[in-house]
């Protein structure tokens, strides 16, 4: 690495936040960005993630695992958080933040504060997005032999959209794997076939520890590019 020429008022995102170039030291860490983060942002963002105006992302996941994943990505850690009182069956949560070229925000939040839906996600941003808001429906029936079997459907929870972004997500669902629906409660819904063509293109790049919202035959094809 031949290094880069800035001036001395050039900021750089350290684990201590911004700090300009002429306050570094040798030594100093700063962080640099790796493969794959930016579908990690898209696909955490349209989900359950959030940034902030300052350019702070803020995660927060009941999964551990799936948490310390997105972080390991970020170089960051987790740490966890209790759940609010007043809910005793709440899980905890386990958070993270780090700093991110405020573009993010301008990307994914109107003026009015409300979340966009921004498209085309990657597969990689898709797998991430189910990750955090999807779902797998199992569906078992009885054959005229008397055989069983399952059918597997998907939906995602996408009230964050609405009611301003509904018609941009069902279509752009529609357009990449079949038919999609958006039901009374706000939710994506893929049936049998398109859901068969969603699994067969996130599959690779779900991580283990979100494993079980894809069906059987659909397990070990990560590909490990989160780490």
């Amino acid at each position: 690495n031949k290094g880069v020429y800035v001036t001395p008022d050039h900021e750089w995102i350290t684990p201590k936040g911004r700090i300009q170039s002429c306050d570094l030291s040798i030594g100093s860490n700063i962080f640099l960005p790796q493969a794959g983060n930016e579908d990690i942002l898209h696909g955490t963002l349209l989900g359950g993630g959030h940034v902030r105006e300052d350019g702070a992302f803020l995660v927060a996941q009941t999964n551990k695992p799936w948490a310390e994943a997105k972080a390991f990505a970020f170089g960051m850690k987790v740490r966890k958080k209790k759940a609010s009182q007043g809910y005793p069956n709440a899980q905890p949560n386990y958070v993270f933040s780090c700093t991110v070229p405020r573009a993010w925000r301008k990307l994914f939040y109107r003026r009015d504060r409300k979340k966009r839906w921004v498209a085309p996600p990657s597969d990689r941003a898709l797998a991430v997005f189910y990750g955090d808001d999807g779902c797998l429906g199992a569906h078992h029936y009885t054959r005229k032999d008397g055989s069983q079997c399952v059918w597997y459907t998907v939906h995602f929870a996408t009230q964050s959209f609405l009611p301003h972004n509904s018609a941009a997500v069902v279509r752009w669902f529609h357009k990449r794997f079949g038919e999609a629906k958006l039901d009374t409660a706000g939710n994506i819904r893929l049936g049998i076939k398109p859901a068969l063509l969603f699994f067969e293109a996130i599959a690779p790049y779900l991580h283990p520890s979100m494993e079980y919202k894809l069906p059987p035959p659909f397990h070990g094809r990560y590909i490990g590019w989160m780490e």
